[in-house]
């Protein structure tokens, strides 16, 4: 969770910001329907649409756009202005909304509210959930609700003009985080001139290279630090695809010295359905019904409990090639050595695949030079000492869910059989990893209703065995196992009486 912003309060809302300088990404979308999952878990949200020039999240969540008379109610950055006075319900039990723009007193010109007085009244709310909306671009206004929010997320799509407004959006977030730290005011000369020599294409080195003395570059490093982010890429089209986020993320930080934690991805053609059945009004008579893809789900339970993100993406993470390769590539160093090669693996295919990463650097010959050194980490993993794996690690996990399971094979309520052992093969090695079955399922394209039925050995359920062998295989691609050991040791468990 970021910590340059204000610190977190049990008795205040937890904000999250959706940023990007690029519109058409589906922002508003995301914003949205990760709030109506939150809502149907009980929880009461927020959601500020903080476009000062064309609001469009009351027609996402079934509300009524905001008329207000400003010789009544005063205009935002005036005496006495709040945003309460903006709060209207939605066509969605425990979702509500507000919107900024109607509160200007002159459309199409920016007034003198500031992220910062909207922020404080936002903190005083009644929500356990406040989600801002931001327009695109890269000024002062959006930047710095994304600067002070609690969860920061980056909204991208996977095409390179998105990319490249993604991290001009970050670039712009890091350029007005710098004032945010505690000591700013202390140094504010120098930071000023640090600042002062910065150009488009600012960079973490830049950023040292320019500070005057000690004290600021030790300011500039910890704000990297400090500013913690989130990545979702929206509307994917294919497998590879969905890896451009872990790319992205590390590009990120190779750039800018900031290393933005993946929470996951959103498929295009759900969010093209869902989007248009509700502006085309399809859905008036079952409002507040529509049903949620899987993927909104699984990043609505990412968003409110992050720490199970944060403790598998260890932040800040360390730059010197002594460090834990681990570590290097993002994820934390008790990670499973196969896991890690993995990782690193599919970073590197996605550096020499995906040309459109060279636009997060200022150099886009740095894309291909990346590459050559993640292939050097990759060979570095292959010399760390491992823990048990492959048949040694299926047969452990598979004894000691033996011992825990010396009890006559249950039936289930339907009267059909099932083989605990062979599923508690998968759900321990599931644990090992500290893997949810959702997250799973994302990473294996396999059904939570098949991963469910492996899992507890339901024979009711489990598909025939040409198609169980190829789920497997898939399993043990994802939890670095000997796929033939895995799919041997499951099947023996079937086979036995």
């Amino acid at each position: 969770m970021n910590t340059l912003g204000p610190p977190a309060h049990s008795e205040r809302p937890r904000i999250a910001a959706f940023g990007g300088a690029k519109g058409g990404v589906g922002r508003s979308t995301v914003c949205s329907e990760i709030a109506r999952s939150l809502a149907r878990s009980g929880s009461r949200v927020l959601c500020i649409d903080a476009s000062l020039d064309y609001p469009s999240l009351n027609t996402q969540l079934h509300a009524e756009e905001l008329r207000l008379d400003l010789q009544r109610v005063p205009a935002l950055g005036t005496k006495d202005a709040h945003i309460a006075d903006l709060i209207v319900e939605t066509g969605y039990r425990n979702v509500w909304l507000a919107q900024i723009s109607p509160a200007q007193k002159h459309p199409f010109v920016r007034g003198i509210e500031t992220a910062d007085e909207i922020m404080a009244q936002v903190h005083e709310l009644d929500f356990d959930w406040v989600f801002i909306d931001l327009p695109p671009g890269c000024d002062t206004f959006p930047v710095s609700f994304f600067i002070a929010a609690d969860v920061p997320i980056l909204v991208s799509s996977p095409e390179p003009a998105a990319i490249r407004a993604t991290t001009q959006f970050l670039r712009a977030s890091l350029y007005q985080a710098i004032g945010f730290h505690p000591r700013a005011f202390d140094l504010q000369d120098d930071l000023l001139d640090t600042l002062d020599d910065q150009r488009i294409d600012l960079n973490r080195e830049s950023f040292l290279r320019a500070a005057p003395s000690a004290e600021s570059r030790k300011v500039v490093v910890e704000t990297l630090e400090r500013f913690e982010t989130y990545l979702i890429v929206n509307m994917v089209r294919e497998g590879a695809e969905r890896d451009l986020g872990h790319v992205l993320s590390h590009a990120l930080f190779v750039a800018l010295g900031t290393f933005p934690r993946y929470l996951g991805s959103v498929d295009f053609e759900d969010r093209r359905w869902f989007y248009n059945r509700r502006t085309a009004g399809q859905t008036s008579s079952t409002r507040g019904e529509e049903a949620l893809s899987s993927d909104i789900e699984h990043l609505a339970r990412y968003i409110n409990d992050l720490r199970p993100i944060d403790l598998k993406y260890p932040r800040p993470a360390p730059r010197s090639q002594e460090a834990h390769p681990a570590l290097r590539i993002g994820l934390a160093q008790e990670t499973g050595r196969n896991e890690i090669r993995q990782a690193c693996r599919r970073l590197w295919e996605g550096y020499r695949r995906e040309a459109s990463i060279s636009l997060v650097f200022s150099d886009p010959e740095r894309r291909l030079q990346v590459a050559d050194q993640l292939e050097n980490t990759y060979r570095n993993i292959l010399t760390l000492q491992s823990e048990p794996v492959t048949k040694q690690e299926i047969e452990s996990a598979g004894r000691d869910e033996e011992l825990r399971e010396k009890k006559p094979t249950p039936a289930d309520e339907s009267g059909g059989i099932k083989k605990p052992a062979a599923g508690k093969l998968i759900s321990s090695l599931r644990r090992q990893r500290q893997m949810t079955l959702q997250e799973l399922s994302l990473r294996s394209h396999i059904g939570l209703k098949y991963l469910a039925a492996i899992e507890s050995g339901d024979l009711n359920v489990l598909p025939r065995q040409v198609y169980l062998r190829g789920y497997l295989r898939e399993i043990s691609r994802v939890f670095g196992v000997e796929p033939d050991e895995l799919i041997d040791q499951y099947f023996r468990f079937l086979d036995e009486p």
